[in-house]
């Protein structure tokens, strides 16, 4: 899950950063924003799960910001982070799901996230992740088709990093090995992320396929995956491991052997 933080005092952004590593789930991610355009342009970006944001601040305030928010994630939680009461009216007339008056305690804060307007569960709807045999993957039993073949193999990639920030330029020789680089290869690589994530939002899961500057990894939190439970120890899954891994794919082979190295 995302959360974004928007205050254009240093300190107080700290602050909640600092409150939000201590409760938010673990593998959330946070961003600080010390001003409106960073803010929005991350939520063009990102699928956000709660905005906490300040209403005093210059150039655009918070009630403003919160509407230009909604407009581009219409169901994300907005919760006012402020040092005045005053605009508790305009802020309830737009839905939000909190209201907290500063300095904000991690009691308060904890309460908020009890209490938001879109509350999410995570634990019954994770995509599962098939890496034994050929590479599949599925939502609440029904396979998931990738509109591309190279999408299914930029995600399965990804998924045989295990969460790790996987740079572009390391996907492009991956996916394409020998082939010669070029710009029209980096703008598919753009278009690949691009239909990713639209055939996961099909499947009501947005939050599975990660972005940060240069880099694309996997949310673990958002999957259940056969490699990884195999990895943890898990008895029932090691028995169904017969030798193949993602056997559609040659770059897959170096993970086979990691996995018989294991075995030994």
């Amino acid at each position: 899950m995302k959360y974004l933080l928007v205050d254009d005092e240093p300190l107080a952004l700290r602050d909640m950063e600092r409150m939000g590593k201590e409760i938010f789930p673990e593998g959330s991610e946070i961003f600080c924003a010390d001003n409106y355009l960073d803010a929005l342009e991350y939520a063009r970006e990102n699928v956000l799960y709660v905005v906490f944001l300040d209403i005093d601040m210059p150039e655009m305030n918070g009630l403003e910001l919160a509407k230009r928010l909604k407009d581009i994630q219409p169901e994300v939680n907005i919760v006012f982070v402020t040092a005045y009461s005053d605009y508790m009216g305009d802020a309830w007339d737009m839905y939000v799901s909190g209201y907290l008056l500063k300095p904000v305690q991690k009691s308060i804060l904890e309460k908020a996230l009890k209490h938001l307007r879109y509350p999410v569960s995570h634990e019954d709807d994770k995509l599962t992740i098939q890496c034994f045999g050929n590479f599949e993957c599925f939502y609440k039993g029904e396979q998931i088709k990738f509109s591309r073949e190279k999408s299914k193999e930029f995600f399965a990639y990804l998924v045989d990093q295990r969460g790790a920030k996987v740079r572009t330029n390391d996907l492009r020789t991956a996916l394409f090995e020998e082939e010669v680089d070029s710009a029209k290869k980096k703008s598919y690589i753009r278009t690949l992320a691009s239909d990713i994530r639209k055939t996961l939002k099909d499947c009501n899961l947005p939050e599975v396929l990660m972005h940060e500057r240069d880099c694309y990894y996997v949310n673990l939190s958002r999957v259940d995956c056969d490699y990884y439970r195999y990895l943890k120890g898990e008895v029932a899954v090691i028995n169904s491991y017969h030798g193949e891994y993602m056997k559609q794919y040659s770059w897959a082979e170096m993970t086979v052997g990691s996995l018989q190295n294991t075995d030994e």
